[in-house]
């Protein structure tokens, strides 16, 4: 394989200095030039067989100063260095090779050679093998098998490069169709590893789905049987038309530039575009806008639809070699199915060439054919070009007409397949071209850590948690939301509400009730019922109603539980929101999916139903509430401590009773029945550390006084400790009940090990006491959440009832901010009821409850805005958003 440099050959230099010192020197210059060549739009093949003749250079000097080049040994490069391709930090492989007599008496040689490499700082990984090592070891391991067929020689006898050949194309070994299934298979459980996704927000662009690896497959399966590594081969050997030639080489060499400047960009190697790093590689790729943002947008809009346009060459030429390089036509099993179609050999197959334009509605019978037959494996690759050049049928005519109509409904009944049917569709270009808003949203970036996808394949995971829940194979994990969508009157319902709850985003406007517009047109449009097409816009629009009542509201409460009963309406409307709500969660990021999320919303959802089934009315008013709630603990407790009860519970306010369930109260009177009126007490709930809660339970109650929020959230955040649930309470001697739900913040596990709990145990008791020394500092702040440091937004309104006065904020996520916040609290003189604490991603959503300390709402519209200013400064200079926006 020779090396690709083009006229940059000439202008790269030779190693003269051959100390350490001058090596790097050598090798600092030309990592510059190549850089500049970069900066100045040098063709990037040329770049990577530039980079790798300097190491080919330099290589062959050190081994000839080291007098192996007179030895029978062989120096070859190997990997993407034996390609040819090689990035400013790439990994430089290389193999040194000889009969094992001649290694054994050069054994001192080769070690000062091997070591001398390590003086000039780069990434090298070297094997010593003779002959007899290779061969065996590529006899049972596909990498070893790979690397051989990739050789290229640095410093060899044109002898021994025969011999390595002879052995790489072994077919005793390995024969094309052996390597062919086992470079397939490597694939698969490449994809594995990255969940089938080539849509994260930091995008491996060489290992994920539609990366290069996916192009060095193919090479590898090519270079295996037709011995080039050149993909204009398959041009002529009938797997591409040259047009698609065209457009797979342009995919591949803007992600090779984009790799280039990635290294440049990171300074080492890094194959995913971090967020960090996007604005930096976007520039050097030529994208240019005033609004980072929508820089970025762009760049990375591209990338996904290169990634995109790869996966698909993978996918049809792949199955094109198996098709006419594998398998024997005459050994083809052809079944028809209609005058349209034919399985062939588990495939569906189009059987005219011009089908698709004789009979335009194939483009969705296709899908409809491979849900009904789950033996398919997919479409034939000649089938799947056909599509391709087919796609422009799909036009306002063709979506209008009945039968493509009824097409698309017959595939929301396939809910087993569904997934894996739209994941083709969007793969096609079929998804977007039926429904044209689906096609904005295809690589559409969401520019925070809550999102991992893009839009479009967020709202396709989705979808697969959705048939994960029906089918019940998450059941375990998932046991409510399962059977629940399992006893869904219509399934497609849901389908469709998850197919366009995220459609609008990107328009600007509320992307919930634009979506609604559109899934209420489309479920009428595909002739659904008025009372279905109401049911599907409205999963829409309040798609996020659910988890935002869950983490925000105070749940406990039974008039903010009336009020979201009001807003759903009805039994069948809560189910169906359950269920879109905990798949578009757990489809938005994995790791947002805890016990505690989970427990959020099963209060909720059975709380809901209590007042659905019973009637939004006939439920007992607060006072009536409260007492059965108190009747409820008394059966609780010990009988002795059932008469003293009453007293204690005359210390305490309504919103007391109401914030907690019987249990709770049961619990707190047994605690601290007999505490005395300056005793501090610190307790752990017995019952709320099970790792299904998620979290667990902590009780303060001392003298209540100013900063004591303050100082018993730094002792939670030095522990590690994520406070997600608050509630505190003060009596009319002042003495203070304050309720905390926590869990490791690293794990989202309940603290259950008991030397944590002795030391949460000690370090609350000094903070109670104001004798905490905060550690704040100590933690750091994340890579990615620098990154989206925006300046912090808090707003203040009554709440629902207008008892209280609810904060809400959004800013970083940043050690201490709690404490923060609890301080500027204790200098305003305000009170803390709850607080309801969600962390998303890289940004926290807090809202917080509270009176003046006289128990009264704010009213001073100028002393709410010097607090909201105060809140605002602080947790911008607590996050730095200060600083960045002075530089």
């Amino acid at each position: 394989m020779a090396l690709i440099t083009g006229p940059i050959s000439t202008e790269l230099g030779e190693p003269k200095d051959l100390s350490p010192a001058g090596i790097r020197d050598y090798l600092k210059a030309q990592h510059q030039l190549l850089a500049d060549a970069f900066s100045n739009g040098i063709f990037i093949d040329y770049l990577l067989g530039g980079r790798a003749m300097v190491m080919d250079r330099l290589l062959s000097a050190l081994w000839a100063d080291a007098d192996l080049h007179e030895q029978p040994l062989g120096l070859f490069a190997v990997g993407g260095y034996g390609r040819g391709e090689l990035h400013p930090y790439s990994d430089i492989d290389i193999l040194i090779l000889g009969e094992q007599s001649v290694i054994d008496a050069c054994a001192e040689a080769i070690s000062a050679f091997t070591t001398r490499l390590w003086d000039f700082n780069l990434d090298i990984g070297h094997a010593v093998r003779s002959f007899d090592d290779c061969q065996a070891l590529a006899r049972d391991d596909i990498t070893i098998a790979t690397s051989l067929i990739e050789c290229r020689p640095i410093s060899a006898k044109i002898e021994m490069l025969k011999q390595l050949e002879a052995l790489a194309f072994d077919d005793s070994g390995w024969s094309t169709e052996t390597f062919y299934h086992a470079k397939v298979q490597e694939q698969e459980d490449r994809f594995a590893k990255h969940d089938d996704s080539d849509n994260r927000l930091e995008p491996d662009i060489k290992n994920a789905p539609g990366g290069l690896r996916d192009l060095h497959t193919i090479i590898w399966v090519i270079r295996r049987h037709f011995r080039t590594t050149r993909l204009i081969t398959l041009v002529d050997e009938g797997l591409l038309t040259q047009n698609e030639f065209r457009l797979l080489d342009e995919a591949e060499q803007f992600l090779k530039r984009t790799r280039f400047a990635l290294h440049i960009a990171a300074g080492r190697a890094q194959n995913r575009l971090l967020f960090d790093l996007q604005a930096a590689v976007a520039k050097m790729m030529g994208f240019h806008d005033p609004d980072a943002k929508k820089q970025i947008e762009a760049f990375m809009k591209q990338v996904y639809r290169m990634t995109l346009r790869i996966g698909e060459f993978n996918d049809m030429l792949l199955q094109n070699f198996e098709e006419t390089v594998l398998k024997d036509p005459s050994d083809a099993t052809v079944t028809q199915i209609n005058s349209r179609w034919q399985i062939k050999n588990n495939h569906l197959e189009l059987i005219h060439p011009n089908g698709f334009e004789r009979h335009p509605s194939a483009l969705l019978e296709a899908f409809v054919l491979l849900a009904q037959n789950p033996e398919l494996k997919g479409l034939r690759a000649s089938t799947t070009r056909q599509m391709y050049t087919a796609r422009h049928l799909i036009d306002d005519a063709f979506r209008n007409d009945l039968v493509n109509i009824s097409y698309f409904m017959e595939l929301m009944r396939y809910p087993s397949k569904l997934p894996e049917i739209l994941r083709r569709m969007r793969y096609y270009g079929i998804l977007s071209r039926y429904i044209p808003e689906f096609g904005p949203i295809m690589g559409l970036m969401q520019h925070d850590l809550f999102h991992i996808y893009t839009v479009d394949a967020h709202t396709l995971q989705l979808i697969r948690n959705i048939t994960r829940f029906y089918t019940g194979t998450v059941e375990q994990d998932y046991p409510v939301v399962t059977r629940l969508t399992q006893r869904l009157p219509k399934i497609e319902l849901l389908y469709l509400a998850a197919l366009f709850h995220d459609i609008a985003k990107g328009r600007g406007g509320d992307h919930s009730e634009l979506g609604a517009i559109d899934a209420y047109n489309f479920c009428k449009h595909h002739r659904l019922s008025e009372y279905d097409a109401r049911l599907v816009s409205w999963l829409v629009n309040n798609h996020l109603l659910m988890s935002m009542t869950a983490q925000r509201k105070d749940i406990s409460d039974p008039d903010e539980l009336k009020a979201f009963a009001e807003i759903v309406g009805d039994q069948r409307r809560l189910d169906y929101l359950l269920c879109l709500t905990v798949a578009d969660i757990t489809a938005t990021n994995p790791e947002l999916w805890t016990s505690w999320r989970a427990t959020l919303l099963r209060q909720l959802y059975h709380g809901t139903t209590d007042f659905l089934t019973l009637g939004l009315d006939s439920l007992p008013g607060r006072s009536a509430y409260i007492e059965e709630t108190k009747a409820d603990a008394l059966a609780l407790v010990r009988p002795s401590i059932r008469s003293p009860a009453a007293a204690f519970w005359d210390q305490w306010s309504q919103e007391y009773f109401v914030s907690h369930s019987s249990d709770e109260l049961a619990w707190h009177l047994e605690t601290l029945i007999d505490a005395k009126p300056d005793e501090t007490i610190i307790a752990i709930a017995a019952n709320q550390t099970a790792t299904d809660v998620g979290s667990t339970q902590v009780l303060v109650s001392t003298p209540n006084r100013a900063h004591l929020f303050a100082d018993l959230t730094a002792c939670f955040s030095d522990l590690g400790l994520s406070v997600l649930d608050a509630k505190l309470h003060t009596s009319e001697a002042g003495r203070s009940i304050d309720i905390f739900i926590v869990q490791h913040e690293s794990t989202c596990q309940p603290v259950t090990d008991a030397d944590d709990q002795e030391r949460l145990l000690r370090g609350l008791e000094q903070a109670a006491l104001g004798q905490y020394i905060n550690q704040a500092g100590m933690r750091r702040t994340p890579r990615a959440h620098k990154y989206f440091n925006l300046p912090a937004k808090v707003m203040i309104r009554p709440d629902l009832e207008g008892r209280r006065t609810l904060i809400e904020l959004v800013a970083p996520d940043r050690a201490g901010l709690l404490t923060t916040v609890g301080r500027v609290f204790a200098e305003f003189g305000l009170d803390l009821s709850t607080a309801k604490i969600a962390t998303l991603g890289e940004r926290v959503e807090d809202v917080f409850y509270v009176t003046d300390s006289h128990g009264d709402n704010l009213y001073d519209a100028d002393f709410i805005d010097r607090l909201k200013e105060r809140l605002e400064h602080e947790l911008n200079a607590l996050s730095g958003a200060l600083l960045d926006a002075e530089s």
